[in-house]
């Protein structure tokens, strides 16, 4: 499978290089700034993988959902009910597996 953006809900799997939300095409409307619903980290496969986004705030990467599975094949989901982000980054190595599922309010 190949990352999708598909209006609100963004799936990617193919972490090989730097992703910043920003480049897909089908959201550079006017300026990034996206509205978060929720970041979900689908079925990490070993214990101890790690999932690393970031908010980037100008040059500044901040983070935002860093996980670490403790239960194999288990997903984990955090809700932001809205938070405003001026873009996002997941780094070449910031997920180690597992699909990660981010959903924008807009």
């Amino acid at each position: 499978m190949a990352n999708k953006c598909n209006g609100k809900r963004i799936v990617l799997d193919t972490f090989t290089s730097e992703i910043k939300l920003s480049n897909f095409t089908e959201l550079n409307t006017s300026g990034f700034k996206k509205s978060i619903n929720s970041i979900e980290w689908q079925k990490p496969v070993t214990i101890g993988d790690t999932c690393d986004i970031y908010e980037l705030e100008g040059a500044t990467q901040v983070p935002l959902f860093n996980q670490e599975c403790v239960i194999s094949k288990e997903s984990l989901i955090k809700y932001y009910h809205g938070l405003d982000v001026e873009d996002l980054i997941i780094n070449a190595a910031g997920v180690k597996s597992g699909v990660i599922i981010i959903i924008l309010n807009k």
